[in-house]
């Protein structure tokens, strides 16, 4: 079974190859951040889960990273799970990331003026995705 760390290092490699040696540098950084959270223990990519999803996140908040490095990070994660469906190394898991938008759509409301908080969170988050999506 495919750990998350081999597909890292899988990718990392097709990347390369393909002269993407940024992106190949970008999948390491998070590669290795991932890798410190779970202390070197491996994890098959089919047992990803939102609570891992979601632990990780607090892991990174909780050691300072600002937003912008856990959203990179995020993405990445993200990606390289996604790739794993379509290569059948793991389930698909179309809510596994929804977390981490919902949380996103939170910050986002807590800067919005005192007289628009009146919208819910659901409304927010789709707002918000809406916003980013243009």
């Amino acid at each position: 079974m495919m750990t998350v760390d081999e597909y890292f290092l899988l990718l990392e490699k097709r990347l390369d190859t393909a002269g993407r040696f940024s992106t190949s540098r970008n999948y390491r950084r998070a590669q290795k951040s991932f890798s410190l959270f779970r202390e070197g223990e491996s994890l098959p990519i089919a047992e990803m889960s939102d609570e891992i999803v979601t632990a990780y996140n607090r892991y990174l908040e909780n050691r300072g990273v600002v937003r912008n490095t856990r959203s990179f990070y995020n993405r990445i994660l993200r990606s390289v799970y996604n790739k794993a469906v379509s290569e059948g190394y793991a389930p698909e898991n179309v809510r596994l990331f929804e977390i981490l938008q919902d949380t996103h759509a939170l910050v986002a409301l807590r800067d919005v003026e005192p007289a628009h908080k009146f919208m819910s969170f659901h409304c927010v988050s789709y707002s918000f995705a809406f916003l980013i999506s243009k």
